[in-house]
């Protein structure tokens, strides 16, 4: 990880331990019972702390849920004009409005090649944009047909055909470290998309078997520019979460980072691999301090 990339993970870990629920409930537990010592009623004020803790931690953690549901409102409306009267639905199984935003903002950057794993209104969205911005199709690979053919009628309504590819790939077994899981047909997807990946917009298979989005980057690593994005849709599920450490971890060029979406979101970028002895031990304190990639989970990356 560059100097850049580490800098940003410290400073968004600062950030969380002062605004985290359970450290902020903490430091007024911690507060309470010294006033309790204080006035000489020790068990009283331990007590009374614990009790003020939960609930401040409590009371900030669904805040922060409600935080979240506005933002996801405010992005839903940012993203009617470009999504326009497609038809295509959000939220639920579909992509969160703040989620489809993280990939706006990728997009802006203008990247060459755009590949998403499950097609949907990210598909109306990205087409959209490339439209408007220029750049080649975007090339999203769907395992139902029947799904795919309806991303595909919606995009012509707009017409936006021209500025996607949606390509079917059937679910197979595929065999991942010693696991056997559920994914694209691998022969379909390495044929179909390119040879240089910009940015990779995961949010597909759906998870009917375990880890199911796993073989992605395994698959594609290698396609990967030296400045991509890799944006993970679902990041609260165990699953998910399991996913991106085990990238993070077999693919040491790639700085992992965390966006509080109300679904959760992962994102991984390129980095130039630069790590001596220092650089080394510094990391594995912070990974044993914080052994979440990204502190706790609770702020984004940019907003």
């Amino acid at each position: 990880m560059n100097m850049r990339a580490w800098t940003r993970r410290m400073t968004e870990t600062r950030t969380e331990l002062r605004h985290h629920p359970a450290v902020r409930g903490a430091a007024t537990a911690a507060a309470v019972a010294a006033a309790g010592r204080r006035l000489q009623h020790a068990r009283s004020g331990m007590l009374a702390g614990l009790a003020a803790g939960i609930v401040e931690a409590s009371v900030l953690d669904r805040l922060a849920a409600v935080g979240r549901d506005v933002r996801n409102a405010e992005d839903a409306a940012l993203l009617a004009p470009i999504l326009g009267e497609s038809g295509v639905s959000l939220g639920t199984w579909a992509a969160e409005p703040d989620f489809l935003r993280l990939v706006a903002a990728e997009l802006a950057r203008d990247p060459v090649g755009v590949v998403e794993l499950g097609s949907g209104a990210s598909t109306m969205l990205m087409a959209s944009m490339r439209r408007t911005r220029g750049g080649p199709p975007v090339v999203s690979i769907e395992h139902d047909r029947a799904f795919a053919q309806r991303t595909w009628a919606a995009l012509a309504r707009a017409g936006l055909q021209e500025h996607a590819e949606i390509h079917v790939a059937p679910l197979r077994t595929i065999v991942l470290h010693g696991h056997e899981l559920a994914w694209y047909d691998r022969e379909e997807v390495e044929r179909r998309v390119p040879t240089q990946i910009d940015l990779l917009v995961v949010d597909g298979p759906p998870s009917t078997r375990r880890l199911a989005r796993w073989p992605a980057l395994e698959v594609l690593a290698s396609r990967l520019s030296d400045h991509a994005v890799v944006l993970l849709d679902d990041g609260r599920r165990r699953d998910e979460t399991t996913t991106a450490r085990n990238w993070a971890r077999r693919h040491p060029e790639l700085a992992l980072f965390w966006h509080d979406t109300v679904k959760g979101a992962w994102r991984l970028e390129v980095t130039p691999w630069e790590e001596g002895p220092v650089v080394r031990l510094a990391r594995r304190g912070v990974r044993t301090l914080d052994a979440h990639p990204s502190g706790f989970r609770r702020w984004s990356v940019r907003r």
